[in-house]
């Protein structure tokens, strides 16, 4: 754990973690010079397993969490923050895992969000397929850091936390490990998420926006093998950014061959062309186009017309399903049929 005047919330961040139901374990915090009454309170603490180490000038997060990896002994490692919350059986449930599947480098989990006052907010479930999370980690960070155990072998072959990155560091690492490995998320809540407006993530926005846009590019270009355009990144990861934006139907084509495209080479390099995993994959992709369809500023029969167009570049039976459906039940299902497949018609005839 690295602090960097951490007062207000430290004491909570240490109680739970040496109120874990597992026991052995080095405790190490790396104090990043902290002028307010963190030394202070770190003081107080006389658990042997504590072992406080502090820097003689700011160094900065990323920087101080590499301190404590070479510092670390065991061959686990857990990750936590100082204003978060750590449930006591979290050490013992993702340690059992790590021992009993050695494909796994990193396992996170499920968190609740709290406020400044320890007030639940709501929780926060992510993925937990391992195809699905390494295929997301390609776009965007869905894995909150202070959930993580990783094993430092793993972690110290990729090279650690890149310290050229001063925020998505975490990002950046999971990416990395997420190449040769597997990244696992349990699916129960063990981790109080605190947000506030302190945050590095909610100071500096704009800086984190844009590593997580430099550490995307650079899992698109080692998918691909191939150097991609910047602006070709922002329309493979707007699949997931869910802007309400108004766009059209040609944007839409552009998004579906991109994604297609991208899930055909992420399963032949990972998962020897599993036929599985892509109608997995274009499932979600589904879900996620109709999501921004439905957000989207575009009147109500404009976002049917996508929807349809989008159903049937993906998986073209469905659109005759559809259409036959209606068009055989409903007056107005005549029209939608009539009129969607005539407009698809000259579509195709002009592309």
């Amino acid at each position: 754990m690295s602090v960097y005047n951490g007062e207000r919330f430290i004491s909570y961040a240490i109680n739970s973690i040496l109120n874990q139901t597992f026991k052995d374990f080095e405790f190490i915090i790396i104090d990043d010079a902290s002028d307010d009454k963190t030394p202070e309170i770190l003081r107080k603490y006389s658990d042997c397993r504590i072992k406080v180490f502090r820097n003689d000038k700011r160094i900065g997060l990323t920087r101080s969490l590499n301190k404590g990896l070479k510092l670390a002994q065991g061959e686990y490692i857990a990750r936590m923050d100082a204003d978060d919350i750590s449930l006591p059986y979290r050490f013992q449930k993702q340690k059992e895992i790590l021992d009993k599947d050695q494909k796994i480098a990193l396992i996170g989990s499920w968190v609740i969000l709290i406020d400044e006052n320890n007030q639940e907010i709501k929780v926060v479930k992510t993925l937990i397929m391992s195809h699905m999370i390494k295929w997301r980690l390609i776009f965007q960070n869905i894995i909150v850091h202070s959930s993580v155990m990783f094993r430092k072998e793993a972690v110290n072959i990729v090279g650690g936390y890149d310290e050229s990155f001063f925020y998505a560091q975490d990002y950046d690492l999971w990416s990395k490990l997420s190449y040769s490995w597997d990244i696992a998320i349990i699916p129960i809540v063990l981790v109080k998420w605190r947000k506030t407006i302190y945050q590095i993530s909610a100071l500096k926005n704009d800086s984190q926006i844009e590593m997580s846009h430099k550490i995307s590019k650079r899992n698109i270009d080692y998918l691909k093998n191939s150097d991609i355009y910047n602006e070709d990144v922002d329309k493979i990861r707007s699949l997931y950014n869910h802007n309400s934006n108004e766009f059209d139907i040609k944007y839409l084509d552009m998004l579906i061959n991109n994604s297609i495209e991208m899930i055909h080479c992420f399963v032949d390099r990972y998962y020897y062309s599993s036929k599985e995993i892509i109608d997995n994959l274009i499932g979600e992709i589904v879900i996620h186009i109709i999501n921004q369809i439905r957000n989207s500023n575009n009147s109500f029969f404009y976002k049917i017309r996508m929807m349809l167009f989008s159903l049937n570049k993906i998986k073209p039976n469905i659109f005759k399903t559809i259409s036959v459906f209606f068009s055989t039940r409903t007056i107005i299902g005549v029209w939608f049929y009539e009129y969607f497949t005539n407009k698809h018609t000259r579509h195709s005839r002009r592309s």
